[in-house]
């Protein structure tokens, strides 16, 4: 049995693209920093996350504690923007509804959030900033045209591209569900 999976990814068991060693660096090197932001949208940021760098997901750890509204009010979802060095590296859409019913946010509540972000690939430009690297950054990158694709520089058998379009075609399908899910909370 292999310690990687088929494209290269440090969990056999999972199937996922890994990050090339040059983007994992590059969130290492900003974790390091200390430079990632969160901001929840309307609510406020967080200056200190807890991160934790794999080598497909980026973990963010924090508590948030609120400061308005004195009235406790019900809340859907957040929506979740990630900095780093002051860039938006990262948005997305979180459900906040618990037994089907929303949070309610009030002054002086204090939640501890988990964050996890599966990372297709991070913009070269960031990540050329951040580590002085050259040439192509990303296993997703076409070596052609420098644009991000679904088989990018790999070099993969024909059932390794049929596995990549199924994985990929199942992860659409949970990141829609997930927004019907915020969507279904916020009539």
């Amino acid at each position: 049995m292999s310690d990687k999976n088929r494209f290269g990814g440090l969990n056999p068991k999972g199937l996922y693209v890994p990050m090339s060693d040059v983007e994992q660096e590059t969130l290492m090197v900003l974790s390091q920093r200390q430079a990632f932001r969160v901001h929840i949208v309307d609510w406020g940021w967080h200056n200190a996350p807890q991160i934790i760098v794999g080598d497909h997901r980026l973990s963010i750890q924090f508590t948030m504690t609120f400061n308005k509204p004195e009235v406790p009010q019900p809340c859907y979802y957040f929506d979740l923007q990630l900095y780093a060095a002051g860039i938006k590296v990262f948005q997305e859409r979180q459900a906040l509804v618990y037994g089907g019913q929303p949070q309610m946010i009030g002054a002086g509540l204090q939640i501890t959030l988990a964050w996890d972000i599966a990372i297709a690939h991070i913009d070269p430009k960031l990540v050329k900033a951040v580590t002085g690297a050259t040439g192509l950054t990303s296993r997703l990158q076409d070596k052609d045209t420098g644009a991000m694709t679904l088989f990018g520089n790999m070099s993969l058998s024909n059932s390794d591209r049929e596995a990549m379009v199924k994985m990929r075609h199942s992860e659409s399908l949970i990141r829609l569900d997930n927004q019907n899910s915020v969507k279904k909370f916020k009539k």
